[in-house]
């Protein structure tokens, strides 16, 4: 990959510029990539428009800044020898997408590895391909070299392919855990270090007092944003049993103002799912959560396919399959708590590990619960904050890693002691 290695060798300074001139173009054409996006997914055209194109951009732009920062140092010694840490680009990146976010989701991984020198081929996923072609040409339109950013299209053939592939030096992905396994064993046969953010089974814990009107907000919002197809969804609700009662009653009346519909009309709260395999998907949860005993407290309109209304189940045990189980779609469930112990056991009780939303005004809790939550993220009276600088990932089953901020780029940069003796 010749224009991989020009792309290495290339000035730190004259990455940083040709990157910065990627966010440019990408603010440019903002409005077309943001409708690709919202055709192409279901996502609400407001959303695409308003977030993930933006926040796109701005990565770019970030890691522009960082591409001439990143430097070496000489190491201290005892014995009196030069030893130089030198960092250099670990080689070619494969990096495979997701479909909910696709454009935010391309560039936490192609800016981070081009900044440090890294080539990357990147494959969106099957069902949301369109914006990574666009972002291929506008690359080529600012001059990145050719070689240096590819992209390929295809189902789970091509990336079984790609990640096998022995030209392949790091793996970067975005998906679901089974898949991440299958890769995890694919290419570790080849020593290629993998990264991986994957789902989700975020809690939210809602205390007594809180103030539950913004409490109620977040959570819905953070559960049924998107059509509830998002990682760190707040899809377990742990709420105190004092205030159970006055949060569903806000939840529902909030329910009964969620508009579902057309996802290119700006009034519309909800689109339409990916496609019908997934409606059938979430569909499958809810009816086997229901036969066994759950019941839905929200009780909104069943919606026509492609949609899908919210519904919150209760009454299920911690280890049903839609407790422990992304489902991935606009379906949570609700637990109850008496005491904080209780709150911290049912927030922990899930191989999962990606975030938490914290909804109280007692310092102790946020200190306790901030420092024992067995997640990546933990947000306090707010939920889904993004920044640049703050480093996203999780742990167990939610993935290894981290994206965004400057420990991202630990995950494209070999080391190479160099010693010297006079």
């Amino acid at each position: 990959m010749a224009g991989g290695r020009l792309w290495a060798s290339l000035h730190p300074r004259a990455r940083s510029r040709l990157l910065i001139d990627l966010a440019e173009a990408i603010e440019e054409r903002l409005e077309d990539l943001a409708a690709l996006e919202a055709l192409d997914t279901g996502k609400r055209f407001a959303g695409t428009r308003g977030w993930d194109i933006g926040n796109a951009a701005e990565v770019y732009r970030y890691y522009g800044g960082w591409a001439d920062k990143i430097s070496g140092e000489l190491l201290p010694t005892v014995s009196g020898q030069r030893f130089d840490l030198r960092p250099e680009p670990a080689g070619v990146v494969a990096a495979l997408v997701a479909w909910n976010f696709p454009f935010p989701c391309m560039a936490w991984k192609v800016a981070p590895a081009l900044a440090t020198g890294c080539s990357v081929v990147l494959k969106p996923s099957e069902r949301a391909p369109l914006s990574a072609h666009l972002l291929a040409n506008l690359a080529d339109q600012v001059g990145l070299p050719p070689g240096v950013l590819n992209v390929i299209s295809g189902g789970p053939e091509v990336g079984e392919a790609l990640v096998r592939h022995n030209g392949v030096d790091r793996v970067t992905f975005t998906g679901s855990s089974a898949t991440a396994q299958r890769i995890s064993e694919s290419a570790g046969g080849l020593f290629a270090r993998s990264t991986f953010e994957l789902g989700g089974k975020s809690p939210a814990i809602v205390f007594e007092d809180s103030d539950l009107d913004r409490a109620a907000r977040g959570v819905f919002e953070g559960l049924y944003d998107v059509a509830g197809q998002n990682c760190c969804s707040t899809n377990r609700v742990v709420v105190h049993r004092s205030v159970r009662d006055e949060l569903v009653a806000r939840l529902a009346a909030l329910g009964r103002d969620w508009k579902i519909g057309d996802n290119f009309d700006d009034a519309v709260n909800q689109g339409p799912q990916i496609d019908a395999a997934h409606l059938d998907r979430i569909a499958g949860y809810v009816r086997r959560a229901r036969e066994s005993g759950g019941s839905d407290v929200l009780g909104l309109d069943v919606q026509p396919a492609p949609w899908f209304a919210p519904v919150l189940i209760e009454n299920v045990a911690l280890d049903a399959e839609i407790s422990v189980e992304e489902v991935f779609g606009p379906v949570g469930s609700l637990y109850t708590f008496d005491s904080d112990d209780e709150a911290l056991e049912i927030a922990n009780a899930s191989a999962y590990g990606l975030a938490a939303s914290l909804w109280t005004t007692s310092r102790s809790r946020i200190s306790r619960f901030s420092r024992e939550l067995r997640v990546g993220t933990v947000w306090v009276n707010c939920f889904g904050y993004f920044d640049s600088v703050a480093p996203w990932g999780g742990r167990g089953m939610s993935g290894s890693g981290r994206e965004l901020g400057e420990k991202a780029l630990e995950e494209f940069i070999e080391w190479k002691t160099v010693v010297e003796v006079d």
